[in-house]
């Protein structure tokens, strides 16, 4: 894959095997590389379907039987879920549904639920529940986190447990003070 290659992010399942996801020009790279000898397991490939305009920092998470979801920006917030062979389940979809959605973070539980993080314009964030199959229906629906609308809070971070809980952390400076607070989101679940 030509172009420039910047702002990696990795996933490891049960195996060990790393998956891995980058900027590749203006689209997103991944590939698999084997725990033991660093070999290539999958032949880099494209995770988003659509090419045109620019595709930015990817995130990816992996649950236990080495289900993967790929998330990305693109004017707004996309995602992807694959199967254990990286195999695309459905073309890529919008999860973000709000104005200057960008910087996306991703869990996946053991039953290949996803949940998709990102932050509005870097002061709010938010989060979405994904089916395997790329549909909304059931999950937990696209909903702020943060209980504070001044200052900023950004920088999120989420996961998933096996069972579909979700814990987020995120840096916090509602009083403008430049000193910011890291705090501890706890008790969604992904489900509707």
């Amino acid at each position: 894959m030509g172009g420039a290659h910047h702002r990696p992010d990795v996933a490891v399942s049960a195996s060990g095997d790393a998956t891995i996801v980058w900027e590749s020009g203006d689209d997103i790279g991944l590939t698999r590389l084997a725990k033991v000898s660093g070999a290539v397991l999958l032949t880099p490939r494209l995770a988003n379907v659509t090419t045109a305009g620019q595709q930015r920092r990817p995130a990816i998470a992996a649950n236990f039987n080495g289900d993967l979801v790929v998330a990305w920006e693109s004017s707004g917030v996309w995602a992807r879920s694959f199967t254990t062979t990286a195999t695309g389940r459905h073309a890529e979809v919008q999860v973000s549904t709000t104005t200057g959605a960008a910087a996306p973070t991703v869990g996946l539980d053991d039953q290949a639920y996803a949940v998709v993080g990102w932050t509005v314009s870097g002061v709010d964030g938010w989060l979405r529940g994904l089916n395997p199959d790329g549909t909304f229906t059931g999950r937990l629906g696209a909903q702020t986190l943060t209980n504070t609308t001044t200052g900023r809070q950004d920088q999120f971070a989420v996961a998933v447990s096996p069972w579909g809980e979700v814990p987020v952390a995120y840096t916090d400076d509602n009083d403008g003070n430049l000193f910011d607070q890291i705090l501890l989101g706890l008790g969604a679940t992904n489900s509707a």
